[in-house]
């Protein structure tokens, strides 16, 4: 899952959707990039021992429990905090943590539903970053979909055509399945939109 690690920095913070801390988030994806999730998971949790916690703070704990191998704790995590985000009213960031959650579990057809969920609304097929965190979640899990990555981030290509990290989700994509030419092109349009990444 290391190879993956870029799509975090580039999905969040998401766009209409609260963080926390914004320096603590900002501090907890630069020690996920460094592979230091001791370090983000302790900041994380001190965040939540008072309030309730912000999508991103789920989005990102639950992504760093997996990243380590801590299943009873992302099984705890979201049995106390994200078991009702496979309902239709909750925010859609909690929904793909849990999304993540099932797909890393084993219980891809249950993660796929919330997908369908999440995009069958409207507003979140106009919002790119959310549409990226999903698109990060198949990439980054085993069992996920890249076909489906690849479908999220045209979606998400045509409200956001000059994001760079688009092209580098798709590039990760392509390398999950194993296309080393479209992922290769989809780096190289990610340089010319940005060439200092």
């Amino acid at each position: 899952m290391n190879t993956y690690k870029i799509i975090l920095c580039i999905c969040l913070p998401l766009a209409g959707i609260p963080a926390a801390r914004s320096q603590d988030v900002t501090d907890v994806k630069q020690l996920i990039e460094n592979e230091r999730y001791n370090s983000a998971e302790a900041i994380l949790e001190k965040s939540i021992v008072n309030a309730e916690p912000e999508p991103e703070v789920n989005y990102l704990l639950v992504k760093t429990y997996l990243e380590q191998d801590k299943t009873a704790e992302a099984a705890n995590y979201v049995n106390k905090y994200l078991q009702s985000a496979s309902g239709d009213n909750d925010n859609p960031l909690n929904r793909i943590a849990y999304a993540r959650y099932l797909i890393n579990a084993g219980n891809v057809p249950a993660a796929d539903a919330i997908f369908d969920q999440v995009i069958a609304d409207k507003k979140n097929q106009k919002n790119p970053p959310l549409l990226l965190a999903m698109a990060e979640v198949v990439i980054d899990e085993n069992e996920g979909d890249a076909r489906d990555a690849l479908i999220w981030l045209d979606k998400a290509e045509k409200k956001d055509k000059k994001n760079p990290d688009l092209d580098i989700a798709r590039g990760l994509a392509y390398r999950k399945l194993n296309d080393a030419t479209n992922a290769y092109l989809a780096y190289q349009n990610a340089l010319k939109k940005d060439p200092e990444m």
